[in-house]
């Protein structure tokens, strides 16, 4: 039986786990889902609270003997670094027990019988039987000696097996996989949840009007009550209602099947309610809400982020810095009296917004002017996204830049492909 040792990335707490440990886990967590998509309903009974209390043991079992939750910190974060034998079985096989079980309890009254059978004590007898003995001692050390060669994988073989039994966890740790939605189309969509249960014609609820297509699911398996967003033909948004299991917030992408990127920002964090911010490629904002102990209630997944907010892509201190400095060297240009420039620290003054087409800056800076007086001008400039070249520039109110900027909204109106729609439309129609 394999040992494994784990580690936690966030704490650094070390601790080993068996086999047998990982599948008890294992079965024990199915379990207690099993249970809570039973426990599913409007009505607080009696059975209902029996339930949630059987629930609660099965938890608390659980999460304190989970070899994939560190002890320490209660983080999920966690990955083996090696596995070793263990020393249950001595690294003997059940073959090779039997084998030499076999060779110690007989060979004794073989080389008796052999002896009696033969002319007792006679020379040539005690030299075969001598012989004999030695060929069978050496078959029970050869078999010992590689049954002992056995005991301990090289490191590189315990780290492959720690990493595939890690995967074969999240796979059983997968609550749903969200990421098998993005952007697909509405006949694709239909193929994995069947025909919705009725189709409506809107848009976006966000910064932009865009027309959209609501395919509403009232009870899709592993989603409950759920409504999908398809804008141009292509699943955008979706919105699920049902209680889902929640651990924490480090858990919580991995078990939707999201592998957290770098770009991956936090945006809420609270006792109700969870959100990430581009957590992986393909998904632009996920959100859990109405949490509630070890459930939530609400979740949004949204693929593409450009039809609800103009200003929706995280950016890193870094960028910020580099646009800062670029703001300020353009603005001097624009003074008096630009030596005597003074702007607020980056935390304090300092607006930044960016989509995939634009990066905007906003702030102030407090100068002198042809009279000598210290005033205040505030300005906006948008950039091209990811190059300092301006394309609109705002300053006192006054615009003095425009270097063929067109307004998002503009260009996300573009993107609206009327035939697309109908096609949306004309899928969830049949049948």
């Amino acid at each position: 039986m394999k040992e494994h040792e784990f580690k936690c990335k966030k704490c650094g707490n070390t601790w080993y786990a068996t086999d047998k440990d990982i599948r008890e886990s294992r079965k024990q967590q199915s379990n207690i889902q099993r249970a809570k998509l039973q426990n599913v309903s409007g009505f607080r009974g009696k059975k209902y609270t029996k339930r949630s209390a059987e629930i609660a043991r099965m938890q608390e079992t659980q999460s304190n003997q989970d070899p994939y939750r560190c002890s320490s910190c209660g983080s999920r974060d966690v990955e083996i670094v090696g596995s070793t034998e263990g020393n249950e079985s001595s690294g003997v096989s059940l073959g090779q027990k039997f084998l030499i079980a076999l060779a110690v309890v007989f060979l004794p009254f073989i080389a008796i019988i052999f002896l009696l059978w033969k002319k007792p004590f006679s020379p040539r007898a005690n030299r075969i039987c001598l012989i004999y003995c030695a060929v069978m001692t050496c078959f029970v050390i050869v078999a010992a000696v590689t049954s002992g060669n056995q005991k301990e994988p090289s490191g590189n073989q315990g780290t492959t097996q720690g990493n595939v039994t890690s995967d074969d966890m999240q796979k059983d740790n997968l609550v749903y996989d969200v990421t098998q939605f993005s952007k697909i189309s509405g006949a694709e969509l239909i193929a994995i949840l069947g025909q919705p249960d009725s189709v409506d014609e809107g848009t976006c609820n966000g910064a932009f009007e865009i027309p959209c297509a609501y395919y509403d699911y009232n009870n899709a398996e592993g989603l409950g009550e759920v409504s999908f967003v398809l804008v141009n033909n292509s699943v955008v948004r979706f919105t699920s209602y049902q209680n889902y299991p929640f651990t924490d917030g480090d858990a919580i992408l991995a078990e939707f099947g999201i592998e957290k990127g770098e770009n991956c920002v936090t945006v809420a964090n609270t006792d109700v309610a969870l959100r990430y911010r581009c957590p992986a490629d393909g998904i632009d904002d996920f959100r859990a809400e109405q949490i509630d102990g070890d459930t939530f209630g609400y979740l949004q997944v949204t693929y593409d982020m450009s039809f609800y907010e103009e200003w929706y892509l995280p950016m890193s201190i870094s960028d910020k810095s580099d646009y800062q400095y670029w703001t300020q060297e353009n603005v001097k240009q624009l003074l008096k009296a630009p030596k005597s420039a003074d702007f607020p620290s980056i935390t304090n003054g300092w607006s930044f917004g960016r989509n995939q087409y634009y990066v905007a800056v906003q702030s102030y800076v407090d100068a002198q002017n042809s009279f000598g007086a210290q005033i205040r001008s505030e300005f906006t400039l948008i950039y091209f996204a990811d190059t300092s070249t301006v394309a609109y520039a705002v300053f006192d109110g006054e615009v003095i830049a425009d270097n063929g900027y067109t307004k998002t909204a503009d260009i996300v109106s573009g993107l609206y492909d009327a035939q697309k729609q109908s096609e949306a439309l004309a899928s969830a129609s049949v049948g």
